[in-house]
């Protein structure tokens, strides 16, 4: 009997064991709560009335999902609306990766909704991807709609019509038939399973691989004359690609120039588009150049540096960014550097430039200059009047170094050579 106790206490020791994943780890409290989660039967959907007769409307068999979109019926009494258009971008899941959620609405705040207006009987919305085509619709070779499931998704169904995915979600009169999609997600196909499709297909192999796409809606009606009719309308188109990232600037081969500009520049940094431009700007002035598009690459470029023309004295110091695909870099400091005696808006005037023979002319007047030394002021004045002038050149003043020889050998003020 004692044996018969230990045995049955090993047996219930043994069965309340603690759950292990498939590793024969043990799993923690938050990790069994997602396991409970995930094992659980899922929800049952309010407007679910899949055991009644009357949920929704068949469609053929033979029916395919090519044509042309038609949001409302021939009377004109019914149409299918999309009331939030999806996000232009959404990165598409490989199939070797975890979930990147279901596609959101234009404001990234919610999902696309669409709406079926004018009728009120039962009624199925299938949801598919298409190409970027807004004149046929076309189930997309490279990518499929996926379920993705949540806390508050909508519960929908998965289905498989000519080897397209389809997700199938109710309309309900509790929602005034609108559905809000917030459980499709898109799925890339890999590229060895769309060349076997084609190839099963017999249709030709395309090249050129297409990273945009649409989502297609879609139901069927019954109309009061007791005939049914398929109504169709795509979305917006939605690059499933990633966007590239923000333009950055690592190094640059120079951060200082002449203000004449013409040398070239070589920037490090990433993601440079072919749309890339160096833009300089600062004090009220600001100049865009286009690089070489020899050397444009993701990861550097080459430009020439522009002449400065902006206000400033000796130099001055403006920013720097590149900008790419309507985004742009953070600003970097680079230097232009002014020769001296370049005037700008900012500074004094430079002093008026005197002829030397006129200041020769009013130190003859001054009474300090002995009168012995008039005759050599006389003498040098008619010594500059007499050189002849090149050929097709305008007279060129007296240099100011001869001013100041004279000046000193006829013992007047002491002065400072002026150059021209």
């Amino acid at each position: 009997m004692p044996n018969v106790l230990l045995n049955s206490s090993e047996n219930t020791m043994k069965s309340r064991k603690q759950p292990a994943n498939s590793r024969g780890r043990l799993l923690s409290p938050d990790q069994q709560v997602k396991r409970a989660r995930l094992l659980a039967p899922p929800l049952a959907d309010p407007c679910d009335n899949s055991n009644d007769s009357g949920f929704g409307i068949d469609f053929p068999e033979d029916e395919s999902l090519c044509g042309i979109p038609r949001p409302t019926t021939s009377d004109n009494s019914i149409s299918l609306v999309v009331i939030s258009q999806p996000e232009s971008q959404h990165r598409a899941r490989y199939q070797t990766e975890g979930s990147r959620g279901a596609v959101k609405d234009a404001n990234g705040q919610g999902h696309p909704v669409v709406k079926l207006e004018g009728y009120d009987g039962p009624a199925t919305l299938q949801v598919f991807i298409g190409v970027d085509d807004e004149h046929s619709v076309n189930p997309h070779l490279f990518y499929q709609a996926c379920r993705v499931s949540g806390k508050t998704a909508s519960p929908c169904v998965e289905n498989c019509v000519a080897g397209t995915k389809v997700l199938e979600l109710t309309f309900c009169k509790e929602n005034q038939f609108t559905v809000i999609c917030d459980c499709v997600g898109i799925l890339k196909q890999r590229n060895v399973d769309v060349a076997q499709r084609v190839e099963n297909s017999g249709a030709q192999k395309s090249r050129k691989k297409n990273t945009r796409c649409r989502l297609v809606f879609r139901t069927r009606v019954e109309l009061p004359n007791g005939m049914t009719e398929t109504l169709q309308v795509m979305s917006n188109s939605i690059a499933c690609t990633q966007l590239p990232g923000m333009p950055e600037i690592l190094k640059v081969s120079k951060t200082s120039a002449p203000f004449t500009g013409g040398k070239e520049l070589f920037v490090l940094g990433k993601n440079f588009l072919k749309d890339t431009r160096v833009i300089f700007q600062g004090n009220g002035w600001n100049h865009e150049v286009v690089p070489d598009k020899e050397y444009l690459q993701p990861t550097h470029l080459v430009c020439t540096i522009p002449p400065y023309s902006g206000p400033s004295t000796v130099s001055e110091i403006v920013e720097m960014y590149v900008r790419s695909n309507n985004r742009q870099s953070e600003a970097i400091q680079f230097t232009y550097n002014l020769p001296d005696g370049r005037w700008g808006q900012q500074t004094a005037q430079p002093p008026p430039e005197n002829n030397v023979a006129d200041l020769l002319q009013d130190l003859m007047t001054t009474e300090t200059l002995p009168t012995q030394s008039v005759s050599s002021v006389e003498k040098f004045l008619h010594d500059i009047e007499q050189q002849p002038a090149p050929v097709n050149a305008p007279p060129q003043p007296a240099s100011g170094n001869q001013f100041f020889m004279v000046a000193s050998q006829i013992g007047g003020p002491v002065l400072n050579p002026i150059v021209n």
